[in-house]
């Protein structure tokens, strides 16, 4: 067990001679259990990447973690006791940062992502949480701030929709299967072209539109091609929803 020892000054002696020294001792192993815990808590937020900070009611900074100082390029003293507004400008804090901190603050868990200019670290765009802090008499004393980067998220989201834009709005049409052979995505231009739905297209098998007259070993040759990767050109004669070629 850990226990805290108090010795005091002696008490002068008694007539018989004696003297006391009273002792006092206190178990503290769950306070030092609690200690403890908490040093790893602290070490844990200290080395995360997120950014987190402590706000009170009126929106100004009790803690803050390492992330979000260096994104500030701040010191604990410059930030800590400071409002939002007056770190993220009157702006900023009124459009963006005060609507969804009121929210929060009626007791209710907000989320939302927005583009931030940081002055160490730039322009980001952030995965941002606002979570309620509740007193023991369930009254909200402020708010966690939990701030995720995601910008490079956000440039490969935007290049991916950009290569689907390419690819629904090209003329060629385009079909992509699986390895079973069902449908799973076609553009506007093989709809057109065939005359089926999607909604009749994804989930079939892709002969559905065979005519009939493409030779047998050509889809064995281009199946066989496909299943081990390679890149496969040849004619295929294919058939429309109304049976034309």
């Amino acid at each position: 067990r850990d226990i805290s020892v108090i010795i005091s000054l002696p008490i002068p002696a008694t007539e018989a001679g004696f003297r006391s020294i009273p002792v006092s001792i206190t178990d503290i192993t769950e306070r030092k259990q609690m200690e403890e815990a908490l040093r790893q808590y602290e070490h844990i937020v200290s080395g995360t990447r997120d950014m987190l900070a402590l706000l009170d009611q009126h929106c100004v900074y009790l803690a803050a973690n390492e992330a979000y100082l260096r994104a500030f390029g701040k010191s604990p003293d410059e930030l800590i006791g400071h409002t939002v507004a007056e770190v993220f400008g009157e702006e900023f804090f009124s459009n963006v940062i005060k609507p969804k901190a009121e929210v929060c603050l009626s007791g209710e868990s907000v989320r939302f992502r927005d583009w931030v200019e940081f002055p160490a670290t730039g322009r980001k765009y952030m995965d941002v949480t606002y979570s309620p802090c509740f007193r023991s008499d369930n009254e909200v004393s402020g708010f966690v701030v939990t701030a995720r980067d995601i910008t490079l998220f956000k440039q490969a989201e935007d290049e991916l929709r950009k290569l689907a834009q390419a690819v629904e709005q090209s003329p060629e049409s385009i079909v992509i299967t699986n390895l079973d052979a069902e449908i799973e995505y076609v553009n506007e231009a093989f709809v057109r072209i065939t005359g089926y739905s999607r909604g009749e297209l994804i989930g079939k098998n892709p002969r559905l539109k065979q005519s009939g007259k493409t030779p047998p070993e050509t889809y064995r040759n281009m199946w066989d091609a496909l299943t081990h990767g390679w890149s496969w050109k040849g004619e295929l004669y294919n058939r429309r929803k109304d049976g034309s070629e």
